[in-house]
């Protein structure tokens, strides 16, 4: 293993330490928001740098995410007497057109 490989393999274990820091560091501030008392957002704010708003958006990212109703296959609508009953229209020529 060469300079340079040995180089890249330390820049890759300092950017997985990062992350596992970072995360570390996200879980504790979710956990002090959930349980902790009025003013935690201010404090969390104050001694990490963090805005008020990078602290929602740790809190929000680690919400669940609810699934899309849009994918659901809807339930069937429970079966009418209405849906029986059809209406004859006979041998009724068509609505006439619309003239401008």
């Amino acid at each position: 293993m060469d300079d340079l490989d040995a180089a890249l393999t330390r820049l890759s274990d300092a950017q997985q330490a990062t992350q596992d820091a970072r995360q570390t560091l996200h879980a504790i501030i979710r956990q002090m928001i959930a349980h902790g008392p009025r003013g935690t957002q201010a404090e969390i704010a104050k001694r990490t740098g963090y805005t008020r708003e990078r602290i929602r958006q740790i809190v929000r990212d680690s919400a669940p995410v609810p699934e899309n109703p849009a994918k659901q296959t809807p339930e069937p609508l429970p079966h009418s007497q209405s849906e029986d009953i059809q209406t004859d229209t006979g041998d009724l020529p068509p609505p006439p057109m619309a003239t401008p």
